[in-house]
């Protein structure tokens, strides 16, 4: 049930949008590319949705940013469609197979890659061509960690929970890595259980420093707060962490993609009402938000 006009006259509710939201480095800079790249010529092919937030997808689609489906093209499926256009890579990154098969077919290429994930990328590139066995704490066919995997033959291991760790080998040297957007206490379960099973395996924590400072900022947010909005899209691994540590901290929290799934239900009279949003959500989505409910009151 959304809000109703009878909400309107009784509620007393304050708001207040979080100083720390907005979107990472890394997906600013990639928008700024995009918008960039749409006003020199339109359309610009993006492989995969450069950012997962639909709204934001929606107000880029509207510019000329038309999203490929990148698996299909991965597998050699209608290449037809990147032949001499304008290519764009999202922050997550491809592997470098997918990036030859791009420029055999004559596309150009506009490389949003994220800096904390090219970095990685040469990590396991690095210790790969050294023998090592790569072993990467992520989310099995998150694009970010499908990329990353390019980067030693598909030969890596990926481990999103310390019960999948019997496929690592005890008896090779062994490199662990995380992929940029992982939580900080999945990493360290993983790292841990990983020490226990191989001797010296050298241990990369890649996990982005901002993402990492930005989980304690939001804790406490989440605490100075009766009810907490966290706006992210559906699709999103990074809003799906945060609104775990939302919940840790504060019950009332919930996660919505739009101010069409608030309900009345979540809110009493005097509440203090936060508004956040994670690393692929533009300021302007918490914004509208706030705007929502201030005419809802």
């Amino acid at each position: 049930m959304l809000f109703g006009k009878h909400w309107k006259s009784h509620h007393k509710m304050k708001i207040v949008i979080d100083e720390n939201a907005g979107p990472c480095p890394g997906v600013k800079r990639a928008i700024r590319l995009a918008e960039k790249n749409l006003m020199r010529s339109s359309p610009l092919y993006a492989l995969g949705p450069i950012i997962h937030n639909k709204p934001e997808l929606e107000r880029l689609s509207k510019k000329g940013l038309d999203i490929l489906d990148q698996a299909e093209i991965e597998n050699g499926d209608n290449l037809e469609k990147i032949y001499h256009k304008n290519l764009f890579i999202r922050s997550h990154g491809i592997s470098p197979q997918l990036e030859r098969r791009l420029e055999e077919n004559h596309a150009q290429l506009i490389d949003a890659t994220c800096g904390k994930v090219k970095r990685v990328q040469k990590v396991i590139q690095n210790y790969y061509r050294k023998g090592y066995q790569i072993v990467i704490a992520g989310k099995k066919g998150h694009p970010e960690v499908v990329g990353l995997l390019g980067y030693c033959d598909n030969n890596g291991i990926v481990i999103s929970d310390t019960a999948e760790m019997s496929r690592i080998d005890p008896l090779k040297k062994t490199l662990l890595v995380s992929q940029t957007t992982l939580s900080k206490t999945k990493f360290n379960e993983i790292r841990e259980k990983l020490l226990t099973l191989i001797e010296n395996p050298v241990i990369n924590d890649t996990i982005c420093k901002h993402i990492n400072g930005r989980h304690e900022q939001l804790a406490q947010f989440a605490n100075s707060v009766d009810v907490l909005l966290l706006i992210g899209g559906k699709e999103s691994s990074n809003t799906g962490v945060l609104f775990d540590i939302c919940k840790k901290e504060n019950p009332d929290s919930y996660r919505i993609e739009s101010p069409a799934e608030i309900e009345k239900k979540w809110f009493h009279t005097d509440d203090l009402v936060g508004i956040t949003g994670s690393a692929s959500t533009p300021l302007w989505q918490l914004e509208a938000v706030s705007t929502f409910l201030k005419s809802s009151l």
